[in-house]
């Protein structure tokens, strides 16, 4: 009896030490992980503009813009594919754009418009006319467009007097490609680092923008960054439309994910949400407005 007691005892006891050597390891084991996760939290990394030498690309972007106005509600969606080709030329590098296909719809008071540039006919030859026309991009090492030549020859491509021309014109095509290659840090930054940029947005109107960037994550060579800004024309803008002068005012806020390509800086997705409320003064009137974006862009190798 007393030996079955002892045994049973033994055995208690063996067992308790093997659960608490197992429950020691897995503290261990657990405790490492944590240390390991704060390290990776921690270690900072370099997000540079360092693209590989004739590298080709193919950059597809989709936005969906709604506005409304005095209760008239109007809807545009846009996609547009370009080709892209990578030279440096250091210190700086020239990225070489084309259009190969744009499509673009319109919902206005129930009148819907949709023009697609491999599509035949005529409503599709103003896009059709802008594709296989190549651009030139000249960027610095940090990603800052300091030249663009041959955009005057897509322009052209609009005709005289083509409104079109009053949205997409050189500034507010450099002031996208800054957007898009112009994001870094001037520093080494760790997984919840942010920092700052500030820039004017060229779209028919200046648009002023402070823009906070934040790490959030590194995984798989891939740098997920959140961005979070402000929006505001540079006081009143006067434009053009249909032959009318009108003045502007603008201000809101954008959210956003860029995903970059550590190996090479260039962001492979990115997404961005903007809203705008504003109003626009014309003939003695003011009509309050407001205009909600969401821009979607890959830039991936075919």
């Amino acid at each position: 009896m007393h030996l079955c007691i002892f045994t049973y005892i033994h055995a208690q006891i063996t067992i308790y030490i093997k659960k608490t050597a197992l429950f020691s390891r897995i503290i261990v084991v657990m405790l490492f992980a944590i240390i390991t996760l704060n390290v990776e939290a921690q270690k900072k990394i370099e997000l540079k503009f360092q693209p590989e030498n004739n590298s080709k690309y193919i950059m597809t972007s989709e936005l969906k813009n709604s506005s409304s106005q005095m209760g008239m509600e109007v809807s545009m969606d846009l996609t547009t594919v370009l080709s892209a080709l990578v030279t440096t030329h250091s210190p700086n590098t020239l990225m070489t754009f084309q259009y190969t296909n744009l499509k673009a719809s319109a919902d206005m008071m129930g009148q819907k418009v949709n023009v697609d540039s491999d599509q035949p006919g005529s409503n599709n030859e103003s896009l059709k006319k802008m594709t296989n026309k190549p651009f030139d991009f000249l960027l610095d090492k940090n990603g800052t467009v300091i030249k663009v030549t041959g955009f005057d020859s897509l322009l052209a491509s609009f005709g005289p007097n083509n409104p079109a021309a009053n949205f997409l014109n050189e500034d507010a095509i450099k002031s996208l490609m800054d957007q898009n290659f112009s994001f870094y840090p001037n520093k080494s930054v760790g997984v919840g680092d942010s920092w700052t940029k500030t820039s004017t947005i060229f779209n028919s109107v200046k648009l002023n923008t402070n823009t906070t960037y934040t790490l959030e994550k590194v995984e798989n060579n891939l740098a997920y960054i959140k961005l979070s800004a402000t929006a505001v024309t540079e006081g009143t803008q006067k434009m053009s439309i249909n032959g009318m002068e009108v003045a502007l005012r603008l201000k809101g806020t954008q959210t956003g994910e860029i995903v970059v390509d550590m190996q090479t800086g260039l962001f492979t997705t990115s997404t961005t949400q903007q809203n705008l409320q504003g109003a626009i003064s014309a003939m003695g009137q003011e009509i309050p407005v407001n205009i909600k974006s969401d821009l979607s862009s890959t830039f991936k190798k075919p």
